[in-house]
């Protein structure tokens, strides 16, 4: 508790007193919030588990969870946590260093053995459900084993010891032995750049500070703390899911899981808990507003946050006009850095053109490397709140921006994501960025075709806002005044594109 009580005595103008009042209100820094704070961290080591008992002692008759009509309050959460953390040390020997994967959807059971293994100290690995057999295995073999898998049991089958979640859900007694003292919790490792394919492993050890400065952040420009209901669509196994989860969790939140997105479920649990906060990646926000009287099943909805994927223009002006009362930010990050950009909804409502990823926050230095003559270079970031590691230290972030005078800064595609066609250079993600200003289009994904003459030639699927509403000779007629190179775009698919369970499109290779 000390490092947050000596990080707020810093602030002394208006906006941090407000920031103070903010931290007062969600119990941080109140005289039983920093003894609670205290408590938890000195019975639970510096794990997730002190997190939970801060939230369960703050709030312990408040519902936290709801999944599939299943609720939970935080005392609730905390006492069957606690009790999986002490079936898995007894039947499974889990212990401090020991591996655990969890292959799971977003269900109570994946949010409880989160906070088990993170109590008992062993290292959690958070793995994409759409991983192929081979690829878990690959997985496996990397970090020389796993001592147990925690898996749903409709998910890849995988070689090694397991446990199903469906098994643990029947552990419905509360009883549990003491468990052992632990310093601090394990790593937990998620996967990023899973929308090519190509995995690595961002790992990040507990903290007690390492998260105040994103914390800080939606607390002074988004005022979280005035909402009580979150809904979270995304996966936990990635980053903005996981974050999002641990955040609410933290101010006492109720938080609403499902495991799948669907345009339905979401439309009728965003009404039936009168959810005032949506987390989800951009391309779901077309989908969800396309349905008919969508905006009068959101009316509850104060806040939307972005994130995970680029935001376009069409989907945010989309949003704007459809739910005019709700507030809507664009937040950025990456897997290895976590969450460091931040646009306001004064800023989205603003854009004409192009939508920013936002200003660094308090806490980032951000730079742009080699940038060419328009500006545009690499994006290197600096964070305390970085994987291990990385802490502190320069990072490249992969994505190619532009910083305009007043110090927003704009995507312009992945570094990565260049093709020669006929001895052109063609960025995929601004072809993409430039087919999504057309105003009937809601997402675009782009890839390359073998070709025996250019090499390589694109196509392009378009997923529109109203299906129809765009032939594909008008389109080609509006592109040919964009692009110089149009004529490369040999294949051209009108349907809904396919999106990975983040959300996100998926970014392909080269498709014979």
């Amino acid at each position: 508790a000390l490092p947050i009580y000596t990080n707020v005595l810093t602030m002394r103008n208006k906006s941090h007193f407000s920031l103070l009042k903010a931290l007062w209100q969600i119990k941080f820094i109140t005289p039983k919030g920093l003894f609670t704070w205290g408590k938890a961290i000195h019975s639970e080591g510096v794990s997730l588990m002190a997190l939970l008992r801060f939230s369960a002692e703050t709030y312990p008759n408040k519902k936290a969870l709801n999944s599939e009509g299943e609720e939970l309050t935080y005392l609730q959460l905390l006492e069957q946590a606690y009790a999986l953390a002490s079936h898995l040390q007894q039947k499974y020997g889990i212990t401090e260093g020991s591996k655990v994967a969890l292959l799971c959807r977003n269900h109570t059971q994946a949010v409880l053995s989160i906070f088990a293994v993170s109590r008992l100290g062993a290292h959690l690995y958070l793995l994409n459900s759409d991983l192929s057999a081979q690829q878990l295995s690959d997985l496996s073999s990397k970090n020389k084993g796993y001592q147990l898998w925690i898996t749903d049991s409709d998910l890849p089958f995988v070689k090694g010891r397991v446990v199903t979640t469906e098994e643990l859900s029947t552990l419905l007694s509360t009883n549990h032995t003491a468990l052992p003292k632990v310093a601090r919790g394990g790593i937990i490792s998620v996967l990023s750049g899973g929308s090519s394919g190509h995995y690595t492993e961002a790992s990040r050890k507990p903290s007690t500070t390492a998260f105040l400065p994103p914390l800080l952040a939606l607390l002074r420009q988004i005022g979280i703390h005035r909402q009580q209901s979150v809904y979270i669509p995304l996966p936990l196994f990635h980053g903005f899911g996981l974050a999002t989860l641990l955040i609410s969790l933290a101010m006492g939140k109720q938080i609403w899981l499902t495991k799948y997105f669907s345009i339905l479920e979401t439309l009728h649990s965003i009404k039936t808990g009168e959810i005032e906060v949506l987390i989800v990646v951009p391309s779901m926000i077309p989908r969800l507003l396309q349905y008919p009287n969508a905006s009068g099943q959101l009316a509850s909805l104060q806040t939307i946050i972005t994130g995970g994927d680029r935001l376009t223009l069409t989907q945010a002006h989309l949003c704007l006009k459809e739910l005019p009362n709700t507030q809507l930010f664009n937040l950025y990050g990456t897997s290895e850095a976590g969450f460091f950009m931040l646009a306001t909804s004064e800023e989205l409502r603003k854009a004409t053109t192009e939508i920013p990823i936002g200003r660094p926050i308090k806490g980032v230095a951000c730079k742009i490397n080699n940038p060419s003559p328009q500006g545009v270079g690499e994006l290197w970031v600096a964070s305390k709140w970085a994987m291990s590691s990385r802490q502190g230290k320069w990072q490249a972030t992969g994505d190619l921006v532009y910083r305009d005078p007043q110090g927003l800064y704009y995507h312009r595609g992945r570094a990565d994501r260049m093709v020669v066609c006929g001895g052109e250079n063609i960025h995929l993600d601004h072809l993409e960025m430039v087919v999504e200003q057309h105003p009937l289009i809601a997402t675009a994904r782009a890839f390359t075709i073998d070709n025996p003459t250019l090499g390589n030639s694109i196509g392009l699927e378009i997923e529109l806002i109203e299906k129809g509403a765009l032939s594909e000779e008008s389109f080609r007629e509006w592109l040919r005044e964009k692009v110089p190179y149009s004529s490369a775009l040999t294949q051209i698919a009108f349907r809904e594109v396919v999106l990975t369970s983040t959300g996100k499109r998926p970014s392909s290779g080269i498709t014979h």
